[in-house]
């Protein structure tokens, strides 16, 4: 359901438990008895406040601000726990103001009602998600999530971005979500239903760059398959290509990526035809590439051919107040992924949560969040819950290094905790953590071995 009929919103009245309604400024402006009972305290009228205002737990903005249902909210009022539905009222595409539905009378049926809820918000996310896997980009801008400044420039970047098919440059430390942003500027351009094509830079080995990219035909290296194979760019004609970590490319293959970007065409490995293609492209990099090209890591003439449109993606430090939207976001969609009911974090996980760094930025968030709601046996998530088992690399949210101490000890500790971040994000795999802190792997292999000493930290 995605809106209520204003008339079929005005029937219910008479045969539901607690209404209200507010208008298109989130006034309440009607209340029936039921509703006055349960949420207003003593006998004055809401009428003309705001459910915020006697309801910290109140939906209505959010509803009011996206135009869509939200369905059984547990809440508290007047030491009563019950479930509350929020609508929009709708007509001939005006908002009219927001339908809310509560039922607080029985808590038995309350509690059913939140186990059936949960259940069809799962089938309903399965549903979407199979929807989504055949379409052509897996995210949209709705998946953007967060209310700070930097997050609403940043989807004015990418509305801006998607009106033309200039190549695109994002930059952004690693486990900020650049592949999303790079999938919200296909989804929101006119190639949303041609293919978004993705190739990872970094994990390709040199010697099959050029057939990954350009494809090759039949025999034209031994292992060959018969008929040949396209490349990404001929896959991704008509559509986006997205390519991941671009810092990483190797330079035998940068001049030949240029060619392509200025000519259009490109010749399969083993092959004489010249074949056009039409891929919008989409670069994403971890570190500053400009500074790559002064250090004479990458060129430059194909840095300038890339950055026409530049979209920065700020880090999570840089915008702690969309941690608490993101953690009740992630708290929702792994509650499908994991089968598990947890309704709710607390106060204190919060507080942490806002302290805390994020050096592995959302990924990290995700990954915290996932770990805590294995271990929780409740349906909240506390900071117990965050504790990690020892010889993990899982840091907790809020950890970072005490104020005190000596210089020595605390630049340990601070090291300490950008390896452990590191190796989790690079999934154990050592050459790849080494990449990620900047570090040569035999560099990364004493400090792993610096820390296993005892009293090293």
């Amino acid at each position: 359901m995605e809106q209520l009929n204003l008339k079929l919103a005005l029937a219910a009245l008479e045969v539901c438990d607690s209404i209200a309604i507010t208008d298109a400024s989130g006034v309440y402006v009607y209340v029936n008895q039921n509703w006055m009972r349960t949420m207003s305290p003593g006998s004055e009228s809401p009428l003309g406040k705001h459910p915020w205002d006697l309801v910290p737990d109140s939906r209505v903005a959010e509803v009011l601000k996206n135009r869509r249902p939200l369905v059984g909210y547990q809440i508290r009022a007047k030491r009563q726990e019950g479930l509350v539905s929020y609508f929009p009222l709708l007509e001939d595409g005006a908002l009219l103001g927001v339908l809310i539905w509560g039922q607080f009378a029985n808590t038995e049926y309350a509690r059913r009602f939140s186990q059936v809820s949960s259940q069809l918000a799962r089938e309903l996310s399965s549903a979407k998600e199979r929807l989504r896997t055949l379409s052509a980009a897996s995210y949209n801008l709705s998946g953007i999530v967060g209310e700070s400044e930097a997050m609403e420039r940043l989807r004015e970047d990418i509305i801006s971005a998607a009106r033309t098919s200039s190549t695109v440059l994002i930059e952004g430390e690693t486990g900020v979500g650049k592949e999303l942003v790079a999938q919200a500027v296909h989804d929101c351009s006119p190639r949303r239903a041609q293919r978004f094509v993705r190739i990872n830079c970094s994990a390709i080995p040199a010697e099959l760059a050029e057939s990954e990219f350009f494809g090759y035909e039949e025999g034209a290296f031994t292992g060959a398959r018969r008929g040949g194979r396209k490349g990404k760019f001929e896959l991704a004609s008509g559509g986006s290509l997205f390519l991941d970590e671009i810092n990483q490319l190797p330079l035998s293959m940068q001049p030949k990526l240029l060619r392509v970007l200025q000519e259009r065409e490109i010749e399969r490995v083993g092959g004489s035809t010249v074949i056009p293609v039409d891929a919008r492209i989409i670069a994403a990099a971890n570190v500053h590439l400009r500074r790559q090209v002064e250090e004479g890591r990458f060129r430059s003439d194909l840095y300038y051919r890339l950055n026409v449109v530049r979209i920065r993606i700020p880090p999570l430090r840089e915008r702690k107040e969309d941690i608490p939207v993101l953690a009740r976001n992630f708290l929702m969609k792994l509650n499908y992924q994991l089968g598990t009911d947890i309704s709710s974090i607390s106060g204190e996980v919060l507080r942490r949560m806002m302290a805390y760094h994020w050096p592995g930025n959302v990924r990290e968030l995700h990954n915290a969040l996932e770990r805590a709601m294995n271990r929780c046996r409740g349906d909240t998530l506390q900071p117990e819950d965050f504790e990690y088992a020892p010889g993990s690399a899982a840091p907790r949210p809020g950890t970072a290094p005490a104020v005190g101490g000596s210089l020595t000890h605390l630049k340990d500790e601070l090291e300490y905790e950008a390896l452990r971040t590191a190796m989790l994000q690079a999934g154990g795999n050592k050459t790849k953590a080494a990449r990620l802190m900047g570090i040569s792997r035999n560099a990364l292999y004493k400090k792993l071995k610096k820390f296993e000493q005892p009293g090293t930290r």
